[in-house]
């Protein structure tokens, strides 16, 4: 069977991730801040000399946040021509690479690796060959941080189908059974939610919180369970 997702990578931006080129240097600095209070709780206690690779770094915003945070051995690989152009664009540390044979081929350790929205377009098989990899190249209590769908989100069909290079859709359970398989101990999840900047970002956070309330009332009616990772995309920090 063929796979379709070389063919579809190679024009992802200009096919169907052109709005990721149309942020204003306001939607950045909003995007960076939102980061500062997703990602860098989890980046925190890395030394600014740590060695970070980002996997699936497409036009380079995560490699560029990291450089204004002061990291300084920063690096990004992509399956997309199109992508790491525009990262190298902006003189950014970007190589165009498929992920297995760079990691199969590389015996560089980092303090850090980074997979934002990355996981999903991966067959299980394929993650679980991946995430053996990821753990070689670590050093001992690297840091793998990880973005992607959420399965057990309210909204989940829209981000699950929106794309056609999704292979795989994790869940905090899901992604800890993975991540446990391979030898990660020490596992955290975050919500991708709203944060309270701005007016906007307030009443965002707020309603979004009373929405996490009801949606928890539902599950424990219909369950007796609850759950804490709601939103459609969560975050994942491992070591």
């Amino acid at each position: 069977m063929t796979d379709v997702r070389p063919a579809l990578y190679d024009r992802y931006v200009s096919t169907f991730k052109q709005e990721n080129e149309q942020l204003t240097p306001t939607d950045l600095a909003h995007y960076y801040q939102w980061c500062d209070r997703r990602y860098f709780p989890f980046l925190k206690e890395l030394p600014k000399n740590a060695t970070i690779l980002e996997l699936g770094c497409g036009h380079g915003r995560i490699l560029n946040y990291l450089h204004q945070k002061g990291f300084t051995k920063v690096r990004g690989i992509d399956i997309s021509n199109e992508q790491i152009m525009l990262a190298k664009e902006h003189g950014l540390n970007a190589e165009r690479e498929d992920v297995f044979e760079y990691l199969g081929g590389s015996t560089e350790k980092y303090d850090c690796i980074i997979a934002i929205d990355f996981f999903e377009h991966f067959t299980k098989e394929e993650l679980m060959r991946l995430v053996h990899m990821i753990k070689s190249a670590l050093r001992p209590n690297g840091l793998l941080l990880v973005q992607t769908v959420n399965g057990e989100g309210l909204f989940p069909r829209q981000i699950i189908y929106g794309d056609i290079t999704h292979m795989t859709v994790l869940t905090p359970g899901s992604m800890s059974q993975l991540l446990r398989g391979v030898g990660f101990r020490q596992i955290e999840f975050a919500e991708c939610a709203p944060i309270m900047s701005g007016i906007i970002g307030i009443v965002r956070s707020i309603l979004w919180s009373l929405i996490r309330l009801g949606a928890n009332a539902v599950r424990t009616i219909e369950t007796a369970k609850r759950q804490a990772i709601w939103t459609e995309n969560f975050i994942t920090g491992a070591k």
